[in-house]
């Protein structure tokens, strides 16, 4: 692949995809400008990797595989706020246009998905938030679309028993 090639793939990715990127890290940091700065770290260190003549046949997977990785990274510096926290200093997930009790079981839903083990939530949240396909998150994650399907499965289920019980 030529260098014209590399930056024509770079732009049309940060084009298709810089909002999708925005949105994973906001709903895992809950912070807008960082959000940002994190998007702009992802896409630099994509952009990296693609001056250094390395080619990238799935760039949107790379991408999300790369904010994944950076997210760990972050976490493990900085100890998270939760959303109970974020809650209650005027954060709000859910849009106006929903009835009360929909954005009541929405907040439940997602302070459950937080409750649960690193290996379900972030499948979780790559499925039911960014919109990924099994597929996509196995490739992101390094794991077989089998292995994300069963861990889908299992989350749910514990989310559901605990919203129940």
């Amino acid at each position: 692949m030529t260098n014209q090639e590399r930056e024509n793939q770079y732009v049309e990715a940060y084009r298709a995809y810089a909002e999708e990127i925005l949105r994973y890290f906001f709903f895992r940091v809950y912070d807008r400008e960082l959000a940002r700065e994190l998007t702009q770290e992802a896409f630099m260190k994509v952009w990296k990797y693609m001056v250094d003549g390395k080619d990238i046949t799935h760039i949107k997977a790379f991408l999300y595989r790369v904010a994944y990785h950076i997210v760990v990274d972050h976490s493990r510096k900085k100890k998270e706020q939760s959303l109970d926290e974020m809650m209650e200093s005027g954060f709000d997930v859910v849009s106006k246009e929903l009835s009360k009790q929909d954005a009541l079981d929405i907040h439940a839903v997602i302070h459950e998905m937080e409750q649960l083990g690193e290996k379900y939530r972030e499948i979780l949240f790559l499925r039911y938030m960014d919109g990924l396909s099994p597929k996509e998150i196995g490739t992101i994650m390094g794991l077989s679309e089998n292995v994300v399907s069963v861990r889908i499965h299992r989350g749910i289920k514990q989310v559901q028993k605990n919203i129940t019980t």
